[in-house]
């Protein structure tokens, strides 16, 4: 009772990209769940493979106006303009479903 106890765990992500949420709780031998509830939220994005390199990236400009918005995940942006063939707004709704929307920037 009151003690502390540090455990590590080793996850597989999700072979899909998007957005993924875990819970738990601790429990007893006989399966009495205590505690507070552990969450996990994950966003799974892809892997650079799935990007073009710097010279074969065409959509610059829209890049630039959606990292001026906010979105400062590069690789994911450049995937997300990739697969909308350069639409912004069709990118941007691609990142917030994934999680990946506007951060807070200080100013």
């Amino acid at each position: 009772v009151g003690a502390e106890l540090e455990r590590s765990i080793t996850l597989t992500t999700p072979p899909e990209e998007g957005r993924y949420a875990y819970h738990w709780k601790l429990a007893t031998a006989d399966g009495l769940k205590f505690g507070e509830r552990l969450e996990l939220n994950l966003v799974v994005v892809g892997s650079d493979d799935d990007c073009r390199s710097e010279e074969e990236f065409t959509f610059t400009s829209e890049l630039a106006s959606l990292v001026d918005q906010g979105f400062l995940h590069q690789k994911a942006t450049k995937r997300a303009l990739e697969r909308c063939s350069g639409n912004v707004d069709a990118a941007q709704n691609m990142l917030r479903r994934q999680g990946l929307g506007i951060i807070c920037m200080p100013e």
